[in-house]
């Protein structure tokens, strides 16, 4: 098991709202979720009352459990009433990204999330640039 390392920078594009990106590497569950999960809750209350979006890159976990995968969630919902317009995930697998769209779309969130396997086009989304 690898331990889950995270950085997370606060960045903007263009004419973009600013956003947070958060790079994920190695195992993400519940536990290891917990740090992740107090660093972009302090993020996140700096930004509050201003729209702002997350940029999760998933490319470097190398598994993800159910617990982790709630944590994720748990992060987005708690972003949702401080100002939060969008969720980017990025990710290495076309198919998770076809999958995600399908499920995303099923749900009527598209506007709200997105998973891309395309770095610009995740980082656009996330500054509400499409």
């Amino acid at each position: 098991m690898q331990p889950l390392r995270h950085q997370i920078k606060l960045e903007q594009i263009d004419q973009g709202m600013a956003f947070l990106s958060i790079r994920l590497e190695g195992d993400l569950t519940s536990t290891s979720a917990t740090p992740l999960a107090d660093d972009v809750k302090s993020r996140v209350e700096k930004l509050e009352g201003r729209p702002f979006g997350l940029l999760f890159d998933l490319r470097n976990v190398s598994s993800c459990d159910d617990g982790g995968a709630g944590a994720m969630q748990k992060i987005e919902m708690g972003a949702a009433d401080k100002g939060l317009e969008v969720v980017a995930h990025l990710v290495k697998q076309k198919k998770l990204v076809e999958d995600a769209r399908v499920a995303t779309k099923e749900a009527g969130a598209e506007k709200l999330f997105g998973t891309f396997d395309d770095e610009t086009a995740a980082r656009r989304f996330a500054s509400g640039l499409s």
